[in-house]
């Protein structure tokens, strides 16, 4: 990461921001002034990566993937923020999931072979699976549920195959995390990076069913809590889906808000 960031400044503040962001998290008496150096370095590099974007090509992609892919943890390194629920928000699009998308759309654009090869897109890892973690209760049997769900109220509409389709491809991030196939815990993101367009700008728009399915992902990165960006998050996601999901589909909230150990008001 260094000798890109040495070749590619806004890399290099990016690394800085993200620097500091951890240094508020452990220094809290000095947040503050670590915040406002993240802040600094953060404006600076989005100054020089937004031209690079635009003009993404062979020569640039490294630095421009690995710089999205940073920027998403900054997001994450500031804390839970209001209206802010990563795949949605409350008053906008989410900023988070704009960037996260950004990812997808840079591995899209250059084709693999131009990637080197520590930083191309997404090949399946070989290494040690993940220790073993306590498996959610009856998820298979949730799931199961869930999709029935999900086929009959989308029955007959435009949407089906993508609404099914979310919940088949979740059911497989489900079973590679607890029969320890996956090798990294971040993998679980995988089903954001899947979605279809369709079906996020469903989930930004607040749809009630891309809604439910989100709320049965955050159950698996709930284990994400344990990073020091990430702490706070689970809840917070949570919260923005009960909040903003209609009464009359809140029941299907019940299982996952029991898995992550969030509380309702």
């Amino acid at each position: 990461m260094a000798d890109v960031g040495f070749r590619n400044p806004f890399v290099l503040h990016l690394m800085f921001a993200l620097t500091a962001l951890h240094l508020a998290h452990c220094r809290p008496d000095r947040r503050e002034q670590y915040v406002t150096t993240a802040d600094h370095h953060y404006e600076r590099a989005l100054v020089l990566v937004t031209p690079e974007i635009v003009n993404l090509n062979p020569s640039n992609c490294d630095a421009v993937l690995l710089a999205v892919q940073i920027i998403c943890f900054i997001s994450w390194g500031r804390g839970p923020q209001p209206g802010e629920y990563l795949a949605f928000g409350r008053d906008k699009k989410s900023d988070w999931l704009m960037m996260f998308r950004g990812i997808r759309t840079t591995s899209a654009s250059i084709e693999r072979q131009q990637f080197v090869k520590t930083r191309a897109p997404a090949v399946q890892s070989k290494n040690r699976p993940l220790p073993a973690q306590e498996v959610p209760e009856e998820y298979e049997k949730q799931l199961n549920e869930l999709r029935e769900h999900v086929d009959f109220v989308s029955k007959d509409t435009p949407d089906h195959d993508d609404n099914v389709q979310a919940v088949d491809i979740l059911r497989e991030m489900y079973d590679n995390r607890y029969q320890g196939t996956d090798t990294e815990y971040h993998v679980t993101f995988g089903w954001l990076y899947r979605m279809t367009d369709s079906y996020l700008e469903r989930l930004q728009q607040r749809d009630p069913i891309p809604m439910i399915i989100y709320a049965h992902f955050v159950v698996l990165i709930r284990v994400l809590d344990q990073f020091w960006y990430m702490q706070g998050w689970t809840h917070h996601v949570m919260s923005g889906i009960w909040e903003l999901l209609p009464r009359e589909h809140r029941a299907w909230l019940d299982w996952p808000i029991k898995r992550v150990g969030w509380v309702k008001p």
